[in-house]
């Protein structure tokens, strides 16, 4: 008889759908069917904020309009009077973030580093090129266009290289 051994992670058993032996097969041995839960727990997509976005003047007045509500006067005296205070700012600014911080969409296309500086560029570039194809366009269009066209791939390499 031959004895097979089997190493598992410790949490596999907790995967275990069905564990039974069967029978049937016409041999000596007894087969084992094991059926296991293999399916990855989907994560939850976080939003995320553009806080590039954010007009920063409207951000500050909604900030001081909510630390108004708190009293003025707050002593601090114990290590828990500290913490309460710490939660309640912290509170006080999740939702400032919440209310004036846009979010973000999501994409799988998604760069961290593109900003709206190269889309403006891009459309630039895309319009002096059309206007460079056209019959009746004038003799430096071409030049024109290519110098654009340098001007926006230095503009994202710079980028890349800033992130």
């Amino acid at each position: 008889s031959i004895l097979d051994l089997v190493f598992a992670m410790e949490d596999f058993a907790e995967q275990v759908i069905e564990c039974s032996m069967q029978d049937g097969h016409g041999s000596d041995h007894c087969a084992i069917k094991v059926q296991v839960d293999l399916m990855l727990p989907r994560k939850e997509k976080e939003l995320s904020r553009q806080f590039r976005e954010v007009d920063w003047d409207f951000f500050r007045k909604e900030f001081e309009e909510v630390m108004a509500r708190t009293p003025t006067e707050i002593e601090i005296e114990t290590v828990e009077d500290v913490d309460r205070v710490v939660k309640w700012m912290v509170g006080a600014l999740q939702e400032v973030v919440e209310k004036v911080v846009p979010v973000r969409r999501q994409s799988v296309y998604v760069k961290k580093w593109w900003m709206k500086d190269l889309t403006k560029m891009m459309y630039e570039c895309k319009k002096v090129r059309r206007q460079a194809a056209k019959r009746m366009a004038p003799l430096d269009a071409w030049v024109r266009a290519r110098a654009l066209q340098n001007q926006y791939e230095k503009a994202i390499r710079l980028q890349k290289k800033l992130h």
